[in-house]
Formats: C-alpha cells, sequence, structure tokens
C-alpha cells in the first residue's frame, strides 16, 4: 500500500512525470521509472517508514557516480538530510540540517 502525504510520506524524482511535460529524451538514461519504483516498493514494505527506511531505499536506487546529492526532506520538522561528496552521496550518512531559521523567521 502506498502511503500519501495527508499519512505522512511523498515519493518524488527529480524528473518531469506528466506525459506533457515530459522531454524528448528517454527517462530511461536516467532511470527514473526504476528509482521511483525502489522507493514505493521500500513505502510499502515498511509498517513505519522512517529516516532509515528512506535512506535505504535512496541508497538502494543509486545511480553510482551520478548520484551527487541524497535529500530527504521532513516538512513538518523544517528540516532536510543531506548527503553530498564523492557519489553515490547515498552510501554514507547524511547530514541534518534544521530549516526553521530560514523558512519561519521570527
Amino acid at each position: 500500500r502506498e502511503l500519501s502525504a495527508a499519512e505522512g510520506t511523498c515519493v518524488c524524482t527529480n524528473h518531469f512525470r506528466l506525459e506533457e511535460h515530459r522531454p524528448t529524451w528517454s527517462f530511461n538514461v536516467y532511470k527514473t521509472f526504476d528509482r521511483e519504483r525502489i522507493l514505493r516498493h521500500k513505502q510499502r514494505s515498511c509498517e513505519a517508514f522512517d529516516l532509515a527506511d528512506v535512506h535505504a531505499g535512496l541508497h538502494a536506487a543509486n545511480q553510482g557516480d551520478q548520484t551527487l546529492q541524497t535529500m530527504i526532506f521532513e516538512p513538518a520538522g523544517l528540516r532536510l538530510h543531506l548527503g553530498i561528496g564523492k557519489p553515490p552521496s547515498s552510501s554514507r550518512p547524511a547530514k541534518k540540517l534544521e530549516l526553521e531559521s530560514l523558512l519561519r523567521p521570527k
């Protein structure tokens, strides 16, 4: 079963998915559909889909030297978990960035 945004999780890719917005080049070059499929499978197979599960799913979907950044957003907590550095960026722990001061200035 897929969880909806209202249930606490969203799976997305960084490529256009709507037919009318797709460029003419092949999505298979970047394995967009493979990555989304892996993440959705991970989402459905976990009772409690937590940060470690998301990170494991992103690493399972990595594209080797092409995975330059890995990001997990926690919108409710205004947090970003960011992996950057030597590819694949998903192969190491992500750095937690607190975004509240940027997104909710006092």
